[in-house]
Formats: structure tokens, C-alpha cells, sequence
């Protein structure tokens, strides 16, 4: 045994210098391991807490921006209602003040029915006539008083969405 040491004291010297770096290795191991594995979980941790926190802002941006496309929706609409009201209340000004002419006309002529001439009718010209002259732009007016609702009505919407968010 003594002569195969002495012949291969080589071999021996290697394994007794890699079993050295073997057990050196495993010392570090725990040593360094320890911290890098404690700061990997805390990193870990860290980025789950970021992608709940991503996909909460998420979620709620998805809903602000649902809830000011309904109200932007809302808000053409009652434009678009808007116009078509201003309209028709133009229309029946319109009509009204022609049937008024056509009863002011008859009454002048004396055809005027005895229920056309009755209560609170009036079978003589005005002295100045308001209706006619400023009727279209009372009713422009109001319309436009309607719209201004509207856009505030938008506006209290979209002021809530983002004090909702925030």
C-alpha cells in the first residue's frame, strides 16, 4: 500500500485539493445561498405586489374609460335630441302664429266663429307682438340653455369617474 501511495501521490495530492474545494464550496454555498435566496423571495414578492397593483389600475381604467364613452354617448345623444326638440318647437310656433294670422285674418274679415271670438281669444291686431317677433329666439334660447345642461350633466360624470379613481 505504501509503494502504490508513493506512486501515485499525484492522483492523491488532486482529490486531496478538490475534496478541499469541494468542502470549501458547500461552506459558501450556505453561506452565500442563504442571503441571495432571502433577497430573490422579497424580489418576488415585490413583483406580484406590482402585477396586482397593475391589474387593479388596469381595471379600473377599463371601467372610467367604459363609464365616459357611455357618458360622451349620452351626451351626442341629447345633442342630437336636442336639435330635433328645437325643431319641433320651432314647427309649432311656426304653426301656431299662422293659425293665429288665419283667425286675425277671419276676424277682420267678420267670418270669425263665435268660438274663435270667445274667452280668452282676442279679435283685434296686437299692439305689439312679442310672440311673432321673439318667439324663435326664446325657443333657440331654451335650447340652448338645454344643451349647457348637458354638457354640465357630462362634465358632473366625468368629474365623478376621476374622483372615484383617485
Amino acid at each position: 500500500m505504501i509503494v502504490w501511495i508513493v506512486k501515485n501521490w499525484r492522483l492523491l495530492v488532486v482529490l486531496a485539493v478538490v475534496a478541499g474545494l469541494v468542502a470549501l464550496g458547500v461552506a459558501m454555498r450556505g453561506a452565500v445561498d442563504k442571503p441571495v435566496i432571502a433577497s430573490a423571495k422579497a424580489d418576488a414578492s415585490a413583483a406580484r405586489g406590482v402585477t396586482v397593483a397593475v391589474q387593479h389600475a388596469r381595471t379600473v381604467e377599463h371601467r372610467v374609460a367604459a363609464s365616459d364613452a357611455a357618458a360622451s354617448t349620452d351626451y351626442q345623444k341629447g345633442l342630437e335630441d336636442g336639435k330635433t326638440q328645437l325643431q319641433g318647437a320651432l314647427d309649432r310656433l311656426g304653426a301656431a302664429l299662422r293659425l293665429r294670422d288665419q283667425q286675425l285674418a277671419a276676424a277682420r274679415a267678420g267670418n270669425l266663429s263665435t268660438a274663435a271670438a270667445g274667452p280668452g281669444r282676442r279679435d283685434a291686431s296686437a299692439p305689439a307682438d312679442f310672440l311673432a317677433a321673439h318667439g324663435a329666439d326664446a325657443e333657440r334660447l331654451a335650447a340652448e340653455a338645454d344643451e349647457v345642461t348637458r354638457q354640465l350633466t357630462a362634465c358632473q360624470v366625468i368629474l365623478a369617474n376621476d374622483r372615484a379613481v383617485h
